[in-house]
């Protein structure tokens, strides 16, 4: 499904060029679970953003479906995430002014559906969130878990094949962390691929594959482990 070859990362730093991704190859399956790890500083969230096409490559080859992802420009990527990519957050950025229920469908904005069917969609994420009674709230009235939960709707609205989530459980407390990684296994179950980044040791044991950034580099650690 992505491949990536050779891929560098390089930003100007004071006249300097800084490599954070160094010489990446990483091959994603469909139905892939994997878990990326790593100090902070060393690469994670910047490979997230090549993944979900929101930053390109310095160097080196991005593939999607056979595709050059590389080549691409921004309206072409923006297409690819739209299509293809739900990226949850660790501090989701909800619209405050929005209902839950707006915040979830807003993806859908550009759409070719009615208006119902864009609240009927959300309204079924929702539910299967037991999110369903919460729809006309703001989200300052929701829980953390909550939040955490409305941007894992919003994230799936538009059925992508590819769930990208950057430390989404670093700010929770332990119940809805686990929570929020049960749904991610569940999603998994479901045939969709999942990629997370994330500092707690306790869930790496949930994936299949776990990958660790060491100082821009990327190295396999375990890999198969039952779900």
């Amino acid at each position: 499904m992505i491949e990536l070859k050779r891929v560098y990362k390089r930003y100007e730093d004071k006249g300097y060029q800084n490599a954070v991704l160094k010489n990446i190859n990483l091959t994603i399956e469909p139905k892939d679970f994997i878990a990326i790890t790593g100090k902070s500083g060393a690469g994670k969230s910047t490979l997230l953003h090549i993944l979900a096409g929101l930053d390109v490559v310095s160097e080196g080859e991005f593939y999607f479906q056979n595709q050059e992802m590389h080549t691409k420009k921004a309206q072409a990527l923006s297409e690819f995430r739209y299509k293809n990519i739900g990226y949850l957050m660790q501090s989701a950025p909800l619209i405050e002014e929005k209902t839950v229920l707006e915040n979830v469908w807003l993806p859908l904005w550009k759409a070719k559906i009615t208006k119902e069917e864009k609240v009927k969609r959300a309204e079924d994420l929702l539910e299967s969130l037991s999110l369903l009674e919460k729809k006309h709230a703001k989200p300052g009235d929701l829980s953390g878990g909550q939040i955490q939960r409305v941007s894992l709707a919003r994230a799936l609205i538009s059925n992508p094949e590819i769930i990208i989530a950057d430390e989404p459980t670093g700010s929770l407390d332990e119940e809805n962390a686990k929570n929020i990684i049960n749904l991610l296994v569940n999603l998994n179950q479901e045939d969709k691929t999942i990629i997370l980044v994330t500092h707690q040791e306790e869930f790496i044991p949930r994936f299949a594959r776990h990958l660790m950034i060491v100082d821009g580099h990327l190295n396999t650690v375990k890999s198969a482990q039952n779900l």
